[in-house]
Formats: structure tokens, sequence, C-alpha cells
């Protein structure tokens, strides 16, 4: 699929504009049931505050974190006509005090301080706000959050420092192509709706008017629309319902009812007799893109029985006889991607992205009649009751087996869904298909014709004569001709083109292994030549699923960058060739992954323990006999070219973040080395790189989850055929800064912007200067934060991470600025460490927080398997076989005083030459 587009169309149209339906059908005494998985250990009730404020409450006893979202039903669309983007930085000075807490640093300080996380966005209908925090502190993190409803201060000290903060996320994502699609498609739609508006906000839109400054604009902003009857809030704690209850109560309940009510009905998206159109508009990476955009009634009121999700499974299908398949086959796609794109509970899109080869693109005539082929396939199909009963069958599974996510991810998600579904539905709404309606699904079947789309080409070279109004983005706007829309219309159907079989992947039984604990870590079952397999039996997690992670090491791996473009396009066409037959495997909830690594070739399953070994075989079978055409060897080698020039034309702190890794791990190439390395490269050469590969290989084996310890063997026994080859060390050697100097790698970049990343190494790798490292990041991050952002507004975006190479400890300080350049950044990120050095001595308590904080953040068990199955696995490609890494940290932590820790940043990070490393981009002239 094309990640640009979906991400386009799903997150920048469907969360931007989600829509104005409520529920009130509840109140603290309705006895509201909510429906939940029997499987899910969670206890859950819906309450309804005297202010009207709508709440869901989850107790959870074996959270690691506690977390709270608020939802507040008003966002962009609401800005005025004269202020543009107006909500979105009332979000921004939402954080910088209240009357309780007036410090502008203060909410961000305490998260920082109890390993917290916390952040907040503005979409075109909502903007939520949202934190976890360490249980311990979640009574005074409710407090603090709840105080930014009740009494911010909108401080007028930072109006102006704010709205420059807006004005630099805008400039940051000026060259988004996601941004400049959306853009575009802005301009096509009907301007009476307010979608079309621009949204983020910049110094020309936030200005005070002659009859109101901007601050009082927000004042008057946040007095009309910031009622607790348009709120929705969850909370997750440790506590009991109750008592989470009595938080809520007692924290939110002062939140002001200002009955405000939901905005009326929106004019349509698309303006009569608008459609059919064509866009065309040339994005700044290498992409083609056809993406065909079909106006719908909003099927929400359906959402029992999704109509637009059954059409979407079968024209988005990628097994055999698939639209896809298909359009493969010709050479014509790489990609397709079908989802419903937008829905406001009136009106909705569905939207078909197709990622287009070059042929595909001459031949896009063509692609979109196969387009109306399949849909023509539906419609003479008719009703197929088997296809809406197997995916029921597998959103049931799905629900019922669900993997604990993290705690602020779920709350933030609720806090959505609980404005648009009654709150008993709020867990399942996603998942529920309840009956089957043909008629209902006709009706929007009969709507997807060419005189009801609109059509938008993402392509280099593409005819334009005109720029979008804020993103500068170079499109054309034409009619389709008459004559072609006839031959759409009459496309028939294709022989190639056929209804998805059945799911042969479905997972037939849920039971779960019984295996009687015999360790709290993997074993090493099978220990050959060239063959080493660890079984770990889960006990953890009662749903009957698994992982299976193989690690196929090569010593062909530390040799050249061009045996790593060989081994990128072997996993490439390796998983071209499987994925027709395995694509089934995924929508039954059994997912893979076949990699190219640093070492190698990498073949990771998880979900549904049952039928793993059948989809093993499929993968196994492709790597023993490779099944590669010259038609998708060009096919896909275009692509990887194009995807590792598009990584060069990332934004600044995304290129610094990824070319970090590339300098200090010495065997990994460079992208440009790379580029050089791929033209030259044949089918034959990959064919044979392959070969040799696999008869050189080494196989690491874990498997982990509910398996018993015959099937983890007949796990292993798959790989039997392997030749018996020496495990060697396939770490890479990574770089070692030295203390006495430090070096600088530039990037050319044609970004406005400059970034700067600032890099520091551990002087080793013990598991006290890992915890050091970690908590001299946790003390510095948010002050850093509110010095070189909210203070010197150098930057929208600024970071401080911990940064894990191999097993080397490092840290980094990260600024994207569009108003300083490489020297300033790097003088302002020098005087923050100097100025925070001169008070290193006062911060005693605050260290023994972040020890205490570190020590229960090591000890927390993994919250679901896949957490579990990266430690295992990290641990034994590391060769950390006792699989005690984090209790070794923690012993450390907890001999480890203040005065040493302090020696250890005067030293190692204060000191402006520590093991450092400058990236930094500087732009083409």
């Amino acid at each position: 699929m094309n990640k640009s587009i979906k991400l386009v169309v799903i997150f920048l149209i469907g969360t931007l504009f989600v829509g104005v339906l409520v529920w009130r059908n509840a109140s603290p005494s309705s006895g509201v049931t909510i429906h939940s998985s029997e499987h899910d250990k969670r206890s859950y009730r819906y309450i309804e505050l005297a202010n009207q404020l709508r709440v869901l409450l989850i107790s959870d006893p074996e959270t690691d974190k506690a977390a709270a979202a608020l939802n507040v039903h008003v966002g962009s669309g609401n800005d005025p006509s004269n202020a543009l983007g107006l909500a979105h930085f009332l979000e921004h000075m939402l954080f910088l005090g209240t009357e309780k807490y007036p410090a502008t640093d203060s909410y961000q300080q305490f998260i920082n301080a109890h390993r917290g996380q916390h952040n907040a966005y503005t979409s075109f209908a909502d903007t939520q706000y949202f934190f976890a925090v360490d249980p311990d502190a979640f009574d005074q993190a409710l407090d603090r959050f709840a105080s930014f409803f009740i009494a911010p201060l909108f401080n007028a000290d930072y109006v102006e420092r704010e709205k420059n903060a807006v004005h630099a996320e805008y400039v940051a994502r000026i060259q988004d192509d996601q941004r400049r699609y959306v853009d575009v498609l802005k301009e096509i739609m009907n301007p009476a709706h307010p979608f079309t508006r621009f949204t983020v906000g910049n110094l020309d839109t936030l200005q005070d008017h002659t009859d109101q400054s901007l601050r009082e604009q927000l004042l008057t902003f946040y007095r009309h629309y910031y009622s607790a009857n348009a709120m929705t809030l969850v909370v997750l704690g440790q506590a009991s319902l109750d008592a989470l209850a009595d938080k809520v109560e007692r924290f939110f309940s002062a939140i002001p009812d200002k009955a405000h009510t939901s905005s009326p009905s929106m004019p349509p998206l698309f303006a009569d007799d608008t459609l059919p159109l064509r866009v065309t508009l040339e994005p700044v990476k290498e992409q083609r893109t056809l993406s065909l955009i079909f106006p719908l009634a909003s099927p929400r009121a359906h959402y029992q029985k999704k109509p637009l999700d059954y059409l979407a499974m079968i024209l988005g299908h990628e097994g055999n006889g698939s639209l896809l398949a298909f359009l493969k086959a010709q050479s014509w796609a790489e990609a397709l991607q079908v989802s419903t794109a937008f829905d406001d509970g009136e009106q909705a899109l569905l939207t078909l992205d197709i990622g287009l080869t070059p042929t595909g693109l001459a031949q896009r005539h063509d692609v979109i009649s196969a387009v109306f082929q399949a849909i023509h396939r539906i419609q003479q199909e008719g009703e197929q009751i088997w296809l809406f009963d197997e995916q029921a069958q597998l959103a049931q599974q799905a629900f019922d087996y669900q993997e604990t996510s993290t705690a602020i991810a779920d709350v933030s998600g609720l806090a959505t869904t609980l404005h648009y579904y009654p709150p008993q539905d709020v867990l399942q709404a996603a998942y529920t298909l309840s009956s089957y309606d043909w008629p209902l699904i006709q009706q929007y079947l009969n709507a997807l014709t060419p005189d009801n789309m609109l059509i938008v080409l993402m392509a280099p070279d593409l005819p334009s004569d005109r720029l979008s109004s804020w993103y500068a983005t170079p499109y054309q706007v034409t009619v389709p001709d008459s004559t072609v829309l006839q031959q759409w219309c009459q496309a028939g159907v294709n022989d190639a083109i056929v209804l998805p079989k059945s799911n042969p992947f479905i997972a037939e039984t849920s039971r779960l292994v019984p295996n009687a604990p015999v360790s709290d870590h993997p074993q090493l079952m099978t220990e050959e030549r060239g063959l080493q397999l660890w079984w770990q039996p889960d006990h953890a997690f009662p749903v009957p699923k698994g992982h299976i992670t193989v690690a196929l090491l090569s010593p062909q791996m530390k040799a050249t960058p061009a045996a790593r473009a060989r081994l990128n396009l072997a996993a490439a066409l390796l998983n071209d060739q499987i994925n027709e037959s395995l694509y089934p495997a995924r929508l039954a909830g059994l997912h893979y992954t076949v990699a190219a690594t640093d070492y190698g070739l990498q073949v990771h399953i998880r979900g549904f323990s049952d039928k793993q070994e059948q989809l093993l075989q499929t993968i196994i079978q492709a790597l023993r006999q490779p099944v590669w055409h010259a038609d998708d060897f060009r096919r896909i080698k275009q692509a990887l070219i194009r995807e590792t020039e598009n990584q060069q034309q990332a934004a600044p702190y995304q290129r610094l973040v990824h070319t970090l890794p590339r300098v200090l791990l010495q065997q990994r190439p460079q992208l440009d080395q790379l580029l050089a390395a791929y033209p030259a490269i044949t089918l034959d050469d990959v064919q044979n790189f392959m070969a040799e590969h696999v008869a050189a290989a080494a196989a690491k084996v874990l498997v982990y989850g509910h398996y018993s310890r015959a099937t983890a063997q007949a796990i292993a026994d798959q790989w039997q055929w392997l030749q018996q080859n020496t495990m060697q060390s396939i770490l890479m050697d990574v770089a070692t800064l030295p203390a006495t100097d430090t070096f600088s790698y530039a990037l050319t970049s044609d970004h406005p912007d400059t970034a700067l990343l600032w890099y520091l190494q551990g002087p080793d790798t013990s598991p006290r200067t890992h915890a050091l490292m970690q908590i001299s990041t946790r003390l510095l991050q948010a002050d850093f934060f509110h010095q070189l952002r909210t203070e010197q507004q150098l930057g929208y975006i600024v970071l401080m991470q911990n940064k894990l190479l191999q097993d080397v400890p490092g840290l980094f300080f990260l600024v994207q600025s569009p108003v300083a350049g490489p020297v300033v950044l790097q003088q302002a990120m020098m005087t923050f460490l100097n100025d925070w050095a001169l008070s290193s001595n006062e911060q005693q308590e605050a260290f023994e927080q972040q020890r205490q904080m570190l020590i229960q953040h090591w000890l927390q068990p993994a919250q679901n398997q896949s957490q579990q199955n990266q430690l295992y696995w990290r641990a034994i490609m590391l060769d950390q076989l006792n699989f005690d890494r984090r209790e070794q940290r923690v012993a450390a932590l907890e001999d480890l005083t203040f005065d040493q820790w302090l020696h250890f940043f005067k030293h190692h990070i204060a000191d402006p030459q520590p093991h450092g490393l400058w990236l930094y981009t500087e732009q083409v002239l």
C-alpha cells in the first residue's frame, strides 16, 4: 500500500473530519453494561457527571501506567474565518499554566518526573488531550490535567512565543506530501464546507484584530466551546471503579457546563455537478499514486452491519484473483489500499489508493477500468452471506483475543469513540458485524460509479497550472472525457478478477496449551551445528497466540553495500512471491514479516498459534525454491530505489535520526552507497546471492507463546534442511567515539528548516552506565524542551532521547528550526547544558525520584506477548543468555548514589567534548 496516501486519507481526512453524532442515552443510574470480551480482565463503568461530562472508567490492577484522555468535541472546523488555526493554537496554549498550577512547565515537569508521557492533537471536529503516569502519581496528575478545563491562564507573555511554535510546526511540514495532498483536495471540495479551510495556523492567520487581541480571541473561543457537555473523558487506573469514580467527581465536576450545542448539518463535501473530476499534482518525494474518491452517505448509523467495510475488504483484498493481483500481473501497480476515509455521521468517502508503476502510470485509464471491473464483479455475484459471516467470525476472534495495548493508546482511542457510539458498545463498535444486509450494501455499491468519482493522480512531472494556497503544491484540475467515462461504465467483468475464496487460515481452536512452568525465560532446547532452538511457553497472557522468530545469520552481511542491496531485493521479492497466498492469513489475525536485517534475513510470525506451522511451511518453501520473474524484479527494484531516494527527502530531523546508526554501525551502508549499488544488480545476481546466503546461514529460532514442547521442536525441525554451518557472531561494530574530541557529519537538504542532532555516547556498556544515561535523560529532557522550544522558540521539534545501538548506551539532543542555523543551535544546546550543570548540585531530590521510577520501570513485567517476545529476542541476538540484563540494571540502580551520578554527569555529559557526534543539515544553495 502507498503509506503516504493511506495516512493522508485515514488520518488527515478521517481523523480531522469526524462527525457530529453524540449519544446521550445514559446517566449515573442508567445501568449501562459495557460489552467487553470474556477474556478481558479489566472492569468498566460508564457514568455521567452532573455537569454532563460523559466518562468511561477502566479499572486494571495490573496496568503499569495510569492514564486519562479528555476529548472536546470542537476542532479546527469551528475556527472563526478570520482566525484560521485558532483551535490548534488554543491546544498549544492550554499547556502553559493554570490558576492552580501557574508555572508554564509545571504540567510537563510533573508528568516527566513520574515516568509519564503526554500529548494532544487538534482535528476538524475534536481536540484531545491525554497523558499516562506512574500509578502512584495519578491523583496529582489528574488534578493538574483537570485544571486545563477549569481555569487555564492563557498566559499573555507566551501568546507571541507559542504563535511562533504553531508557525514553526506549519513550516516544519511544508514539504510533507500528505499535507500538500490534502491542501489540494480542500481546494477541489465545496468551499462552503468548513473542512476546506486552513487548519494549522501560522503567523499570517493568527493576529490581533482591531476589536480583539489574539489572547482575547482565545478566551472567547474557550469560553464558548470548552463545555463539559461537549467533552468525553476516559480514565484508566489500578484503583477500583468506585475509587476512580470518586477521583473523576473530585477533579472534573468543576468543569462548567455551558450547554454547548452540536454544529448544524454540514453542506455536501462536493458541490452539485462538481464530479467527476480529475486532479494531477506534483509530490516532493518520488511517488506515483492514483486515488479514486467516492462521496457517499455516512454508514455510521449502520456500524453493526458495516457495509463499506464489507466492500473495502473485497476491493482491497490482495490474494489470488484479487484486483491487486491482476494489476501486479500487468506490471501496473505495486500496492492497493481501500478505506472508508472520512465519516462525519452524514457523509463519507470511500477511497482506493493505488501505488502505480511507471507502466501503470502510462496505462492509468486501464487501471481505472480494472477497478470498475472489480466493482462490477461484486454486483454480478450478488449476495454472498458466507463472506460476511467469515468477516464476522474474524472480527469476533480479534475482539475476543485482543492483546493489551499501552494505557495511553487505549484511553486516547476510547475518548474519541465515546463521542460517536452508544457507551455500551464503545469497546466493540469497531468489531461488531451483527447482520448481513445485501440491499444496504447494494445502495453503496451503486454509488461507486465514474460519474461520482474524484480522480487524484500524484506523480512527478505531471501538468499543473496553479499552486495550492498554503503548501504551494503544483496541480491541475480537468474534467474526464465523456468517452473515457463511458468506457469505464461499460468495463464489464474480468475473468481474472474474482471474489475471495474461503480463508484457510482461520483459527479453528482457541485452546490454551497447558505447559507447566519450567523457567521464567527461554530454554535452549536444541543446539546443533548451525541451529539453535529457544522455547518459552507463555503463562502470563491467556490468549491462544504466540510468536515464532527466526534469524538466518550469514557472514556475507558484513561484506559490502552491494551485499545489503542484494539482500534488500531478495527480501522484497520473497514478500511479493508469498503475498497472494498468505494475505488471507493476515485477515485471520496471523501476521508475518520476512525482513532484511544487518545480519541476514529474519522471519517473524505472530498471532493465533493455530495454523502458524502451515504459514511457516509456505515461507520456507519460498526460501528454498524462490520463483522470481524478470517483470517482478524490475518493478521491485524500481520501488526500492524510489524508497531509498525518498528517505533522503524526509524531514530534516527524521533524516538525522535515521542517519545516526548508519554513521556509528560501521558495516551498515549509507543510503547513497545503496543507491550506487542497486542499478548494476541483476535478477541472476539476486538469485545467486540468495542461494549463497541460505547455504551459508545458521539459524536462531525462538518459539514463545502457547506452544507445546513438541510443537516447538516440530517448528525447529522445519529448518533442518539448512546446511550445518558454524554459528557466528552477527553483532556489528559500533564506532567508539573518543572522549578527547567530537566529530561532525553534514547532510545536504532543500528543506527550509535546519536540524541539528548532538549524540553523546556512553563510555562503556555496563549496566551501571545504562542506568546513568537513562537517569540523565529523564532529568534533562523536560527542561531541554521548555528552554529551547517554549522559552527560546528555536523550533517546533525539540527532542532529547536515549539511543541504544547494539548494547552501547547513548543519548541525543535534537532541534529542527526555521529560525536558526547549526552554529546557533549548537551554541543553544551547549549553553543549556552549561546552565543546567550549574544547578546540578541541587538535583538530589529529583535524582532520587527518577532512580526509584527507573527501578519500577525495569521491574515491571511486559504488558503483552509482543513486548515480552521483543525482550527475549533482543537478549538472544545480543548473546545475553542469562536474560537478566534488566535485573542487572536494577541492581546497579539500587547501589547508585547521587554523588556518583553527579560525577558521571559532569564528566560524560556536561563536558563539551565527551564521546560526541554532531549531525546537521545544511541547505543546498
